[in-house]
């Protein structure tokens, strides 16, 4: 089975940028537990780094 992957785009600062999801916290303040994970193989990964995330808001069209 083929699945189209998204590649990350880069950034005007240097930093790759890519969409992960989205949620919706109905406008209340909770905390958001998000995580990376391998699906395919069900293994741990090793070599992964992770600088930085950023969450932002969704731009409205």
């Amino acid at each position: 089975r083929v699945v189209e992957l998204q590649r990350p785009s880069v950034r005007s600062d240097g930093w790759l940028e890519i969409e992960m999801g989205e949620f919706f916290n109905s406008g209340r303040e909770h905390e958001v537990h998000m995580s990376v994970i391998e699906i395919k193989a069900g293994e741990v990964k090793g070599n992964f780094f992770v600088e930085g995330i950023e969450v932002r808001p969704k731009e409205d069209n």
